[in-house]
């Protein structure tokens, strides 16, 4: 069993245990056992090494089963998920989402499986969405997390600390109850490659083979996977550029597929102070108004798209690709080579 590392900025964080959370939001049972499951990090595994003002978050964790699973791929509710089986007894939906750094357990499911909950502060202390907004949220280490029959063990999860009756991850539905996991991108990036065959309806999780193309149309563009992690490209919008653009199958196919910054939108004369399209959308932390509009073109790996639906919000400064562009293709995330292939 290997040891992973997070190496965090201790300025990230700081906040007091459990302050300002909606306890509002929680039922009662829950808000007792938020109480009662504080532990200290090391109580469940977790190491905090501090070295000058950064601090190592150390704790093992191993990959065992099969080197190769294909599981189904499922769109509900303008997320993508598949069956996963948590700590060996509860099967939930598991979203897959390259916009999540890390898994995150919704706090239902970690209530209905008693997770210790540990909020050290050289871990950040809040889990945020699409539109900026925030939740706080403690940690907790799953002892494993089944995707068909390749198991993670001691997988580090987010729990965020209110319920999603209210306000949602995944637009004005929520999924199972509220019970399901996501599943983020620092532990997808241990994998050789993952596929997401959104024609096909799978996904697929490769541990040691490397990736191979199938003959056909298709292009690839150069990725990185910077700290957070995050998953990186470089687009051109209307010309203009090149920037840094997320790629996030979390941002849902009810939404445009490309966000972009407000300062770029109110550049190229799509910000309208007043009028426009504009839309409701709910994410962590609240509901926030976005405007639509479509871009001119949109370029990424050397391929133009014209018309491509896009949308900013007040305050957003990042590009993001979502799933209304990406699930048109079969889409393989290929982290030895660092290349993102789009096949049709």
């Amino acid at each position: 069993m290997r040891k992973a590392t997070i190496l965090l900025l201790l300025l990230m964080t700081g906040c007091s245990q459990f302050s300002g959370t909606r306890y509002a939001d929680i039922p009662a049972e829950q808000y007792n056992y938020l109480k009662g499951q504080r532990v200290a990090p090391e109580e469940i595994g977790i190491q905090v090494v501090h070295r000058g003002a950064y601090a190592e978050v150390v704790w093992p964790r191993g990959i065992s089963g099969d080197a190769q699973v294909f599981v189904p791929l499922n769109m509900q509710g303008g997320a993508v998920s598949t069956p996963v089986v948590v700590n060996g007894t509860m099967r939930v939906p598991g979203v897959i989402d390259t916009g999540a750094p890390f898994n995150l357990a919704s706090l239902r499911l970690a209530y209905r499986l008693e997770l210790p909950v540990t909020r050290p502060a050289s871990l950040p202390q809040k889990v945020f969405g699409y539109g900026g907004a925030s939740a706080e949220c403690g940690w907790s280490l799953l002892k494993s997390l089944q995707i068909g029959d390749m198991t993670f063990t001691n997988a580090l999860a987010m729990i965020p600390l209110e319920t999603f009756e209210r306000v949602t991850l995944f637009g004005n539905i929520t999924i199972n109850n509220d019970q399901f996991i996501i599943l983020g991108l620092d532990d997808m990036a241990r994998m050789s490659y993952v596929t997401f065959d959104f024609p096909g309806k799978r996904f697929v999780l490769a541990r040691e083979q490397p990736f191979h193309a199938q003959e056909g149309d298709s292009f690839v563009v150069p990725c990185a996977v910077n700290p957070g992690p995050t998953l990186m490209v470089t687009i051109k919008v209307d010309g203009k550029g090149p920037f840094p653009c997320r790629i996030d199958t979390g941002k849902t196919y009810q939404s445009p597929a490309l966000t972009i910054p407000q300062q770029l939108a109110k550049e190229l004369g799509y910000w309208r102070e007043s009028g426009g399209n504009r839309s409701n959308h709910v994410g962590i932390g609240g509901s926030f108004e976005t405007q639509r509009f479509a871009l001119k073109t949109f370029e990424m790996g050397g391929k133009t798209f014209a018309n491509l639906t896009a949308d900013t919000h007040e305050g957003a400064r990042e590009f993001i690709l979502g799933l209304k562009f990406l699930r048109q293709y079969r889409m393989t995330i290929d982290f030895r080579s660092r290349t993102i292939c789009f096949e049709k």
